[in-house]
């Protein structure tokens, strides 16, 4: 195992230690005035003393070696006809930290031979192919990652942490606010959804403004101000300030849906509240257009339970029956409530 270099005020390369680093040597005879020589058994990187040179089997000072390219280096002397001149590459240093300014490091970039990684800001870090830190202590880890503003943390393949102190964290995560959090593969955030939240598989809070909006789950979307979506794949919360926990979709403002299996509400009143679960293979969907703050229940196929607004009155369940009201379904006789049982 190759070991790594270590840093010292003045210098700007620490090598990188490879657990697969190997020495490797190519051998030339030289001829009268040759000064370049071209590499065809293996290439280095430039400018991480990964190459060493030896004329005749003294060492030749890295002084007098111009790196030319990764395949390539120019002594400084002529050689003369028949001079052994041996190249050793070291394969571990496949890459280097580059720290620019001066005394204790500032700015740290950590290439490999795939991309080249960049920092700009105050304090900044990228490391890995193609990073980008681009913001006082914006760290970038990982392929593509991006962290493009103050404060801002990417970590994984292709995450981007564009507002300031976002943290975008997995495969293709998007923070896109200022204090967003993006956490697992393609969660995401809204360009102007300040403090908002998205956790797991593709949840997104990504609305037209989606200011604090929080979704937790595969998929879960929260599409509105202060929205919170937690569940799978169809849990979508639409409204402000609206809720939808479960298998469960909500669009109205302030609203509340908790529900399992394929259940949707399709609420059109300031804060009402639905709470249900679906029959195997079913897809319930309730509609409330009435009443300010009603609750709605739903028991699979068991019909509709309405709290909160007065049921229709009926003398039993016969008559219930023929007015419509589905058994387990809510009516009343007087002030008396009752369950259709039959």
């Amino acid at each position: 195992m190759s070991t790594a270099s270590i840093w010292s005020p003045g210098s700007n390369n620490i090598p990188v230690a490879n657990p697969d680093a190997q020495l490797v040597q190519q051998e030339f005879t030289a001829t009268a005035g040759q000064t370049l020589f071209v590499l065809t058994d293996f290439s280095y990187v430039v400018g991480f003393n990964a190459l060493d040179v030896y004329v005749n089997g003294v060492k030749y000072p890295k002084s007098e070696v111009t790196e030319t390219s990764t395949t390539s280096f120019t002594l400084a002397t002529a050689c003369e006809a028949g001079d052994i001149v041996e190249a050793l590459g070291n394969t571990g240093i496949g890459g280097g930290v580059v720290v620019t300014g001066g005394g204790l490091p500032d700015t740290i970039v950590v290439n490999d031979s795939g991309g080249v990684a960049t920092a700009t800001g105050t304090n900044a870090i990228a490391i890995g192919n193609a990073a980008v830190a681009n913001g006082a202590f914006a760290h970038a880890f990982g392929e593509d990652a991006e962290a493009l503003a103050d404060l801002a943390l990417a970590v994984g393949t292709n995450p981007t942490a564009s507002g300031n102190a976002a943290i975008a964290i997995g495969a293709n995560a998007r923070a896109r606010s200022t204090k967003d959090v993006a956490l697992g593969w393609g969660a995401g955030t809204a360009s102007d959804g300040d403090g908002a939240i998205s956790i797991g598989y593709n949840a997104n809070s990504a609305g037209v403004t989606s200011v604090r909006a929080i979704a937790i789950g595969h998929a879960a979307e929260a599409q509105a101000d202060r929205a919170i979506a937690i569940g799978s794949s169809i849990t979508t919360a639409n409204g402000v300030d609206s809720i939808a926990i479960g298998n469960s979709l909500i669009n109205v403002e302030r609203g509340i849906c908790i529900a399992s299996g394929e259940f949707k509400s399709n609420v059109t009143h300031i804060g009402a509240v639905v709470i249900g679960y679906a029959d195997s293979g079913a897809i319930n969907e309730v509609t409330i257009t009435d009443g300010f703050g009603n609750l709605k229940i739903k028991f699979g196929g068991t019909g509709l339970v309405t709290l909160g607004a007065v049921p229709d009155e009926y003398i039993d369940d016969a008559t219930a029956a023929i007015g419509g009201v589905a058994v387990g379904g809510i009516y009343r006789t007087g002030s008396a409530l009752k369950v259709r049982v039959s």
